[in-house]
């Protein structure tokens, strides 16, 4: 009895007591704690927010609205489980998607000045530049006074532009006479590279 008496009174027992007590109050707990990934937390707060998303303010509605998101949250988080968000082109994608909304919402980019835009546009002039075009008529000639036949059609057109008509002027040619907003290449491959050349070199 003095025994116990003594030990009672040792500060060193009092700490091994209460540690013992702690540690099996810990364990009572952990044990009949619930596994957090199988709780679904529904506050009232959130409830109404379903009901505003879904413009369902009736209480049957909402009851409905928890059970289908009850029923949905327990399925991802069980595909979660799984691991079926592992390696799918889908899900990587939407949420790449998401991550770019996000980015967007957070970016406040404020809009370009005119001098910006110029050093801009001169610094990548090549993603705005066209081809150069052209246009031009034609006098088709195929006999052998084709070079006189020329001159006189060149020397009609001088005085005459607007009344002259290529078909007019000289032979028929099923090809048509002459071309309209043509870049170089698509002359040369046309007719062949030599005649885009003149084409092009010719004097408006």
């Amino acid at each position: 009895m003095a025994l116990l008496t003594r030990l009672a009174r040792e500060p060193l027992v009092h700490f091994l007591v209460l540690g013992a007590a702690l540690f099996g109050l810990e364990a009572a707990t952990r044990e009949r704690a619930p596994d957090d990934t199988r709780v679904i937390v529904i506050s009232s707060d959130f409830v109404r927010a379903l009901g505003r998303r879904a413009e369902a303010p009736e209480d049957a509605d909402r009851e409905g609205l928890v059970r289908a998101f009850v029923r949905d949250e327990a399925l991802y988080r069980e595909a979660k489980r799984l691991g079926l968000d592992q390696g799918d082109v889908i899900v990587r994608r939407r949420l790449i998607q998401k991550m770019e909304f996000l980015l967007r919402g957070l970016a406040d980019v404020p809009a370009p000045t005119d001098a910006q835009l110029q050093a801009f546009v001169a610094a990548h002039a090549s993603l705005f530049e066209t081809p150069p075009r052209v246009s031009f008529d034609e006098v088709f000639f195929t006999d052998d006074a084709a070079h006189a036949r020329a001159g006189a059609a060149l020397a009609q057109l001088q005085v005459d532009p607007d009344t002259a008509h290529p078909e007019r002027l000289g032979d028929p040619r099923p090809a048509g006479y002459g071309a309209r907003g043509v870049t170089h290449a698509q002359l040369a491959a046309r007719r062949s590279p030599a005649f885009a050349d003149a084409v092009f070199a010719a004097p408006l």
